[in-house]
C-alpha cells in the first residue's frame, strides 16, 4: 500500500486530520460547521461564519473552502425528535447507503419512486431526511 503525501499551505497529513477532527479522542466530533447568515439580526447579511459553539466569526469576502470529502447521509428522526436510524456515510454515489439497522437509505424511496407516490404515501416517509456532508478546510479573515 502506498501512502498519499499531500501538502496544502504547509500542513502535514496529521495536521489536516487534526483540523478535520479525525485525530480527536473526545466522545463527539469537534468539527465546526460553515454556515451563511440569512438573518440580518445575527450579523452581516450574506456573510459566512463558523458555528463553533463560541462567538461567531464572520467574513463577507475572501472565503476559501477546500473540500476533502463529499458524502450523503440518511437520518430517520422519530416523533419526539430522537434519532431512530442513520446511514453510514457513503463515499460515492455507486455505493449503497447501508444504515445502522441493516437496511438501505433508512427505508427512503428513490427519487424516481417518490415522484410517483401520492401525498398520503409520502407521509409514511416523513422524518427521514437526506443530508449532503462536505468536509474540508476553510480559510478567511473574519471578525466577531
Amino acid at each position: 500500500m502506498t501512502e498519499l503525501v499531500l501538502q496544502e499551505n504547509g500542513l502535514s497529513l496529521a495536521e489536516i486530520s487534526a483540523q478535520l477532527g479525525a485525530a480527536s479522542t473526545s466522545t463527539g466530533p469537534s468539527i465546526p460547521a460553515l454556515g451563511m447568515n440569512y438573518d440580518g439580526e445575527n450579523g452581516p447579511m450574506g456573510a459566512f461564519f463558523l458555528k463553533t459553539g463560541q462567538d461567531q466569526v464572520y467574513a463577507t469576502e475572501g472565503v476559501r473552502f477546500r473540500a476533502f470529502s463529499n458524502h450523503i447521509q440518511y437520518q430517520h428522526w422519530g416523533d419526539d425528535n430522537s434519532l431512530v436510524n442513520k446511514s453510514i456515510l457513503i463515499k460515492n454515489n455507486r455505493e449503497e447507503a447501508r444504515d445502522q439497522l441493516g437496511g438501505l437509505m433508512c427505508g427512503m424511496p428513490t427519487y424516481e419512486q417518490s415522484i410517483q407516490m401520492s401525498p398520503e404515501q409520502k407521509e409514511k416517509y416523513k422524518g427521514i431526511d437526506r443530508y449532503r456532508i462536505v468536509r474540508g478546510l476553510v480559510n478567511y479573515t473574519g471578525k466577531t
